[in-house]
């Protein structure tokens, strides 16, 4: 790369402002004046004094002279700094996909690589250059508005004369190549510019010099025709683009990737830069995704290879952070000489980023050149993705199995889901799409009658013209176990909310409640009538799979019923949902052991809202399986949202700051407030407490679920909450070797979050057990999980797996201690799960489209373009890489010396003393 110059000169020059006959005739007659009076005086001329006072004041005389021509040295200093190019390679995840045939694209880039002459490549460089041309009218125009000065606008005229000589070649070279209809086209093309465009600046005169009256119509005129001759270039390029013209594809050329497409063409353009003014200008190459790596000049291609993969070969999800790339260049221009940017992408910004890539282009000094790569729309597809089914439910409760269903170009179609068991269809839905990238919800209720492990197949049949079924079908598997869902339901007094839930469970044959409730006096039913109080031992709240407290006070809920209720869930696997009241709950239990349960603290300063809360779901809550109320997210997420529209939640408990390890599925904000944030009130959270779950809702106003739905959505959100909360818990296995995942589906990359407890055959917990987990792909053990006795739950045993491919895992859990116990019970075969890990739903790779708009405003802010490879090879001829010199002059005056004003008054001085002397006048 070339590196700054400096030189530096030095010489001699006059700087006065007379010319040199006036001073020369000035000398003159100041020498003639001198001489004349010392001829006056006769006597004096007859004496030697008279020669001596004539040399004096020629002394005087010359010393004034000098002093008037001003004499100085001068020092230059010339600094020469070359200009660079700045390439930018797109290297995200995007970039490594095959896109669906596109005959002239592809064309393109082959031809790009090319150094063969083609017409569909000189097209595009003539629709290159008129573009260029129609810019530097713009700039000229500018000029002239600003009445900037003569040689300025003198160069820009010159530069467009030289962009369209370039245009004129190109056209020129696809003069013998075309058919009847193009060549009719190109003359249009040919003429417009020779006989209409050129003509306009063949004399600058009128830019340059006086505006002749005219002006300003000549330019709006120049602006005018710049604009159609562009548009018909760029239909003469589509007319090419999609003609006859070269369709011969080399079969090398077949499914290759948007990277593998890109590189011979860059490697292209930057021999043709290189060769044509690699003394003159540098080129800095970056390749971006998330950030912005340098590339070495001479060895890019390799180190694009190494920045797609992880050192050990596996591919990574890298996303594309326009926003990070424009404050680089920004960066960059300002520091050094980068008079332009040249960048390769599909310009699909897919990082959530606080600057948008709109705002920040406004801040570049220099323009962008953009090269699009990849199609604007999808292929044609049907998806199925994120499937999620509880791990085990109890006999006869039912299945709800759910997932997604994303389609590409099938706007207006549907499609069939079909759930299979034992390769017979056993139900479907049918699902509609109404955009051209749609996603769509849907579920399934399967009916549990037998005991065991339960295998499904949904399945999606192929539609016509899909790019690809293997996306087309999954598995999910449920254990079903012989139990019944006990709940216990307690209210300090009858409220709404504790009568709709009441009522809700005497429907379900497959739920046993029992009631407890205070006022106007103790009353409870099942296990609870004779008592009437919550259960004081562990054993008493193990009888129940679910709790639900509501406005209950620590004198019924005492101290030694807390503490039993806390180990019930830490060290039982106990699931406890809290919603809070008016009076008691859970504010006056601060400092007791339950306020240790609930996922949410006090918070402090909390002023309620006077026009009350409106409801909305958090990211956490629109992935939650719990919160679909419907079969599609936006239905779901309106069903919350009317919850609060029409009457608003009026009370809230100060207890809605969540803690850092609760998880918020909805919120509460204020009726005329902003956004939602991380510091707004929970409505609706949860989080894992050692082996069990807690709920919390923090006002009583769910039922207003009804208001216009009558019980529809709010059983359904009720029913899956006491499902959801209680299946986290069961574990499949045996008796004594118990196994769980968290969940049954994840995205790759996601971890799994893995459980296994140990008992005796009298459920006396192993605490001191050393199980494996093996990691099983392909009926071969990969690697093994590290297991982890839980501190507080004695018998258990946690660890964590990151799957980084996608596909099915087998987790097989062994060791001394498993053999030994499954021996005891005589239990046959190993302890298993699977689960299945699918590729992420990344930003990056779930709307890979080029983002051809974007791109374009961005060229637009900057005074840049849009281009076609093919043209890229000729950027280096319209952007200005000329050195930029900075010339800086240090005059130093040799005339203000005090010696000069010595002479002056010296030689005066010393005539006056001797004419003193001599008696002289």
């Amino acid at each position: 790369m070339p590196t700054s110059q400096f030189q530096t000169t030095r010489y001699f020059e006059w700087e006065s402002s007379w010319s040199f006959g006036f001073i020369f005739a000035c000398v003159l007659l100041l020498c003639g004046w001198s001489l004349l009076q010392i001829v006056r005086e006769g006597r004096l001329a007859q004496t030697r004094w008279g020669l001596l006072f004539l040399m004096l004041r020629s002394v005087v005389a010359g010393v004034l002279i000098w002093m008037i021509l001003g004499p100085s040295t001068v020092l230059v200093k010339r600094e020469t700094h070359p200009r660079s190019m700045g390439v930018y390679v797109d290297t995200s995840s995007s970039m490594q996909i095959v896109d669906q045939p596109d005959p002239s694209a592809e064309r393109r880039w082959r031809l790009a690589a090319s150094t063969d002459p083609n017409p569909l490549a000189s097209i595009d460089q003539a629709v290159f250059f008129a573009g260029a041309m129609r810019q530097e009218t713009a700039h000229l125009t500018e000029l002239v508005e600003q009445q900037a000065d003569r040689t300025e606008r003198q160069a820009s005229a010159e530069t467009w004369s030289k962009l369209a000589d370039k245009c004129s070649k190109s056209l020129a070279a696809l003069k013998d190549e075309l058919d009847q209809k193009q060549a009719e086209t190109w003359q249009e093309l040919v003429d417009m510019l020779a006989n209409e465009l050129q003509p306009m600046l063949a004399s600058t005169e009128w830019v340059v010099e006086h505006d002749p009256g005219d002006r300003e119509e000549r330019l709006i005129r120049l602006g005018e025709l710049g604009d159609q001759f562009v548009v018909r270039c760029r239909i003469l390029a589509d007319q090419l683009a999609h003609g006859n013209l070269d369709e011969s594809r080399s079969s090398s050329h077949d499914s290759e990737q948007r990277i593998e497409q890109l590189v011979p063409a860059l490697e292209r353009s930057l021999s043709v830069w290189r060769s044509t003014g690699e003394e003159q200008f540098g080129i800095r190459l970056a390749q971006f995704s998330n950030k912005v790596t340098p590339l070495p000049i001479d060895k890019w291609e390799s180190a694009l290879a190494v920045a797609d993969t992880e050192k050990d070969g596996s591919p990574i999800i890298r996303r594309t952070d326009l926003a990070e790339l424009l404050k680089q260049i920004r960066d960059e221009s300002g520091k050094e000489d980068l008079t332009g940017a040249v960048i390769l992408t599909d310009g699909r910004h897919s990082i959530d980023s606080k600057e948008d890539p709109r705002d920040l282009v406004a801040q570049l000094r220099i323009p962008l050149y953009l090269v699009p790569i990849g199609r604007g729309e999808m292929k044609r597809d049907i998806i199925l993705h994120h499937l999620h089914a509880p791990r085990s439910v109890v006999q006869k409760d039912k299945i709800l199995i759910e997932g997604i269903a994303t389609a590409y170009r099938c706007a207006g179609e549907g499609c069939e889901v079909q759930l299979l068991e034992g390769g017979k269809v056993i139900d479907s839905k049918q699902v509609a799409f109404k955009n051209d990238q749609d996603d769509q919800r849907f579920q399934f209720d399967v009916p549990t009658e037998q005991i065991g492990r339960r295998e499904f197949v949904l399945r999606i049949p192929a539609i016509e013209n899909e790019n690809s079924q293997d996306n087309n079908f999954s598995k999910v598997g449920v254990d079903v176990t012989d139990a019944v869902l006990t709940i216990l339901v307690s209210d300090g007094r009858a409220r709404w909310e504790y009568q709709y839930l009441v009522n809700l469970f005497r429907r379900q044959d497959r739920v046993e409640f029992d009631q407890l409730k205070f006022s106007p006096r103790p009353q409870g039913t099942g296990k609870r009538e004779q008592t009437h109080e919550f259960p004081r031992t562990v054993e008493e709240w193990s009888q129940y799979r679910v709790v639900i407290l509501g406005d209950v006070s620590p004198r019924q809920l005492n101290q030694e019923s807390q503490e039993a209720l806390r180990r019930y869930i830490v060290e039982r696997g106990g699931c406890l949902v809290v919603i809070a009241g008016h009076h008691d709950m859970p504010q006056a239990f601060a400092g007791e052991p339950l306020e240790e349960l609930l996922p949410v603290e006090t918070s402090q300063g909390f002023a309620p809202s006077r026009e009350g809360y409106r409801i909305e779901m958090t990211t956490e809550g629109k992935t939650a399986d719990v919160m679909q109320l419907s079969d599609d997210l936006a239905t779901t997420e309106g069903i919350w949202r009317e919850m609060s529209a029409s009457l608003p939640i009026y009370f809230l408990s100060t207890y809605h700051k969540p803690k850092p390890t609760s998880q918020v599925l909805l919120r509460a904000l204020p009726v005329n407030g902003g956004e939602a944030s991380e510091e707004s009130a929970a409505f609706l959270s949860w989080q894992q407490v050692g082996a069990g779950r807690v709920a919390y809702l923090s006002s009583p106003a769910t039922y207003q679920l009804r208001l216009r739905n009558g019980d529809k959505f709010h059983h359904r959100f009720w029913g899956q909450l006491v499902r959801w909360i209680s299946s986290g818990g069961t574990l499949s296995g045996s008796k004594c070797v118990k196994l769980l995942a968290d969940k049954s589906h994840y995205s790759q990359g996601d971890e799994a979050q893995i459980t296994v407890e140990l008992s005796d055959e009298n459920g006396k917990p192993v605490s001191e057990g050393t199980p494996i987990l093996d990691v099983i792909r392909g009926g071969e053990v990969q690697s093994n999980v590290s297991l982890a006795a839980d501190p507080k739950v004695p018998g258990k045993y946690l660890g964590k797996f990151a799957g980084e491919s996608t596909g099915q895992y087998t987790f097989r859990v062994r060791g001394l201690d498993v053999e030994r116990l499954l021996a005891a019970e005589k239990y046959p075969n190993p302890v298993q799960i699977e689960i299945i890990y699918e590729p992420g739903l990344d930003r990056e790779l779930l709307d890979p489209r080029s983002d051809r708009p974007l791109l374009e405003h961005l060229a637009e802010q900057t005074g840049g373009m849009v281009l076609e490879p093919t043209a890229l090879a000729e950027l280096s001829s319209v952007i200005n890489l000329k050195p930029r010199t900075v010339e800086t002059k240090q005059r130093t005056p040799l005339w203000d010396r005090w010696w000069c004003l010595w002479v002056i008054l010296g030689c005066l001085s010393l005539e006056w003393i001797i004419r003193k002397q001599v008696g002289l006048a």
